[in-house]
């Protein structure tokens, strides 16, 4: 699972490198508690590549209202084909989404213990996406994605028995190819990430809060 993560490494970017959601102006700056509901940069699917706002929770088409994205922070890789959220965006609304980190709790006899995971010095990643247009009764398009997970490896296992689908540079352009086979590119990239490529340490429990994104909250404790 992943229900919060970092984007704490922003490249420096030309003005016309980004969009922004109905023409509302997001500043594209570190963010270390990226939380659902927030708008947050993605890579879509549709040349050319930029970064877009949106929002986190996947809103499919068809929804009736908006409070559905609340649900759907998350798919499961293995059953995306079969559910009826996720099949038309798998085909042609794949998305990245850029992060350098993201957060699991893990539960102890003292409550629960919050650990920054990455993988290995905290590089920069991609995660699978997939992201949906939804019209609102006003008219307006609402914007959103969701955030693929796979199996958990050997080190996430002790956290939680799922993980965000991790891409590195070459596969996240596999992802996005509009050519490739969907099926094919869920066999063959939505795997785990191999447990010696990550690190993870635990940080404070202020991260459960979402009114809190500092850099605080990524200092190990």
């Amino acid at each position: 699972m992943c229900g919060r993560y970092t984007y704490t490494q922003i490249p420096e970017l030309d003005e016309d490198a980004v969009v922004f959601p109905s023409g509302n102006k997001i500043p594209l700056i570190p963010r270390y508690n990226i939380a659902p509901t927030n708008y947050a940069p993605v890579i879509i699917q549709q040349a050319p590549r930029k970064i877009h706002f949106y929002r986190w929770g996947l809103i499919p088409h068809w929804a009736k209202d908006e409070k559905m994205g609340g649900k759907l922070i998350n798919a499961r890789s293995e059953t995306l084909l079969e559910k009826p959220s996720f099949r038309d965006s798998v085909q042609k609304h794949r998305c990245l989404v850029p992060a350098d980190s993201f957060y699991e709790w893990k539960k102890s006899t003292g409550g629960k213990q919050p650990f920054r995971i990455g993988t290995t010095d905290f590089h920069p990643f991609y995660m699978a996406g997939l992201t949906s247009e939804w019209r609102a009764q006003d008219g307006s398009l609402i914007h959103t994605y969701t955030i693929l997970t796979t199996l958990a490896n050997e080190m996430m296992e002790g956290l939680h028995d799922r993980m965000p689908v991790i891409l590195d540079k070459a596969q996240a352009v596999k992802w996005l190819s509009p050519t490739r086979d969907p099926s094919l590119l869920i066999e063959e990239l939505c795997q785990p990430y191999l447990s010696e490529r990550m690190e993870a340490y635990p940080v404070s429990s202020l991260v459960g809060n979402v009114r809190n994104d500092d850099e605080g909250l990524i200092e190990r404790l």
